[in-house]
């Protein structure tokens, strides 16, 4: 149908437009720019006959596999790409299941598109009341995290301060309504004005975080948008009307046991005090000095906005992940953390090393060998200056680098912020490694 036919279009044009757009590899120093026009005529072809959503899903899939490899990160980068490739293969096995077995009927693609979508929150809700995230940490913490990552950091932390006193002053409020929202996914298939309220709620949550913290999952907010468009188009037509008891039971037991047959990521953590983050001097030929941002990596930009790489320090443990996430025994015991030494203390006694000199040696030959082939080949290509919103929106600092001059050395620092209940501090910033591009 035409509502179903243009749901499915404009998700495939939302990945497209980010696999396309990709910056050129410098790390392998490919453009894949045949594989990128493929993509396109695949994509077009998608007009004609649904069956060629299966080698779009193909060369997606292919040209994504390049932003995980070498394996920089712990966990995946995927999170917000991956909802909307889920539900376009979720149409793939539809197009294959009813080609074999009996006529397509629509409402069973929509139906399963609905719990989808609804375990994507729910197992996120599932994870926060395990981590008792209710009553634990502090969310303002979100926003200095973000701005030690990049987020707004052109504004002095101090501006702020007003914003997490309105944030504290209305935190259990906060978590009592995004628990709500994220755990009344579960009843999805109960009403449709339920549903509509559901995703455009979320799709404000999203704005919200956006904001506020420099996360945008401008594909969540998307496809909750597709989706609300799709239920009220069709508000009239029985035939696609799965809000019954039925569609209801059934939905909350696919909904329920989404991590075996969708397995979405499992978005829930406790907002710590600490925050380790990792900034890049390039030292040229001419011996001048540049701060390299982190979109100068692209396509590997969220990778290092992310910046998951305690592997990297074995000098130190670690009391939280990026962005300042933590656990709960972490997060109250950094409300004592003051200064240095506290937080060494703590780090000493509750904290966690990861060092890993295998992948530290396999960060130290990616630097290596991506700044080497930018200085021969300082491609940024046309399609890059197209490309769609990033998930995580950061600012540079300092004096920064584009590749004006030829790079010699680049040199990691690890810094480490503290809010200690009154100002954002930079308590520690060690050099961890110093490359050399042409060893």
């Amino acid at each position: 149908g035409t509502h179903l036919k243009w749901f499915v279009l404009f998700l495939c044009f939302l990945i497209i437009w980010f696999v396309v757009t990709l910056d050129f590899n410098h790390y392998f120093d490919q453009g894949y720019y045949f594989d990128r026009l493929l993509l396109i005529i695949f994509g077009i072809a998608l007009f004609w006959r649904p069956i060629f959503i299966l080698p779009v899903l193909l060369i997606s899939f292919l040209l994504l596999w390049q932003l995980n490899n070498p394996t920089l990160n712990y966990g995946s980068q995927f999170a917000h790409k991956l909802q909307i490739l889920h539900v376009l293969n979720l149409f793939a096995a539809w197009v294959l299941t009813h080609s074999i077995a009996t006529r397509p009927k629509a409402i069973h693609f929509l139906f399963l598109t609905a719990c989808l979508i609804a375990s994507a929150y729910w197992i996120p809700a599932l994870k926060k009341m395990v981590i008792g995230w209710l009553y634990s940490g502090e969310i303002s913490m979100m926003l200095f995290n973000s701005h030690a990552h990049g987020w707004l950091s052109f504004l002095d932390p101090k501006v702020f301060l007003p914003v997490k006193e309105i944030l504290g002053s209305v935190d259990i409020l906060i978590r009592i309504v995004v628990l709500g929202l994220e755990a009344g996914c579960l009843f999805i298939a109960w009403r449709r004005g339920l549903t509509v309220f559901l995703m455009s709620s979320l799709m404000l949550f999203h704005l919200g975080v956006f904001l506020l913290f420099g996360y945008f999952f401008w594909t969540w907010i998307a496809l909750n948008g597709a989706f609300v468009f799709i239920l009220l188009a069709t508000r009239n037509n029985p035939s696609l009307n799965f809000f019954n008891q039925f569609y209801l039971i059934l939905g909350i037991a696919l909904i329920l046991t989404g991590k075996i047959w969708f397995n979405p990521s499992s978005l829930g953590w406790i907002d710590g005090r600490i925050s380790y983050t990792y900034r890049y001097e390039v030292l040229t030929q001419s011996g001048n000095k540049y701060d390299v941002p982190f979109a100068y990596f692209e396509p590997y930009g969220d990778v290092f906005t992310m910046a998951n790489f305690i592997y990297l320090n074995n000098s130190h443990k670690f009391l939280s992940n990026p962005y300042g996430s933590t656990s709960r025994q972490k997060a109250e015991a950094l409300l004592k953390a003051s200064d240095r030494n506290t937080v060494e203390a703590l780090e000493e006694s509750i904290g966690l090393s990861r060092y890993d000199p295998e992948k530290s040696k396999m960060f130290r030959d990616f630097i290596r060998t991506f700044f080497k082939n930018k200085n021969s080949s300082p491609k940024h290509t046309t399609p890059y200056l197209l490309s769609p919103p990033r998930q995580f929106w950061t600012h540079p600092r300092g004096n920064v680098y584009t590749g004006q001059e030829t790079a010699k050395t680049v040199v990691v620092r690890e810094v480490t912020t503290l809010f200690d209940g009154s100002e954002l501090k930079e308590i520690r910033t060690m050099e961890i490694m110093t490359i050399p591009i042409d060893e």
